[in-house]
């Protein structure tokens, strides 16, 4: 008689974390923590395309998901939020438009400020292309 063990369950990775289903947003890479005939996706795992699929997680009837920050978008800012600390860091007062005022914060050295504004264009680009069908 042959014995067979019992199929393991995958364990959660330490990396993941949870997130309420009220702050989903595009870009996140999720697990849908329930049966595969309990929801409508083809996988349990993937990352959020539209705001559709996050309509059709929060009908699913449940309160926090588990998600992967590393396999997730970055959080896109707001472009204000940039422009706001670009003012501060190039404010008049000792700053000569090309030399920051606050010299010790790295979120005011000029390449800081141009990933960010690099970053927030490319998810936006993302995000509109994301909604366009085949040319």
């Amino acid at each position: 008689m042959i014995k067979t063990m019992p199929a393991a369950k995958k364990m959660p990775d330490p990396k993941d974390q949870f997130i309420d289903v009220a702050d989903l947003r595009v870009g996140l890479f999720v697990f849908i923590d329930l049966g595969w005939m309990s929801h409508p996706f083809p996988l349990n795992s993937f990352k959020i395309h539209s705001p559709e699929q996050i309509a059709t997680i929060r009908t699913l009837g449940i309160e926090r998901i588990r998600y992967s920050p590393e396999k997730s978008d970055p959080e896109p800012v707001a472009v204000e939020e940039i422009e706001g600390t670009a003012r501060a860091c190039f404010a008049s007062g000792g700053g000569t438009g090309t030399t920051p005022v606050v010299a010790g914060r790295a979120k005011c050295q000029p390449e800081s400020l141009r990933a960010s504004i690099f970053a927030s264009r490319q998810e936006l680009q993302a995000v509109a292309g994301a909604g366009e069908g085949p040319a």
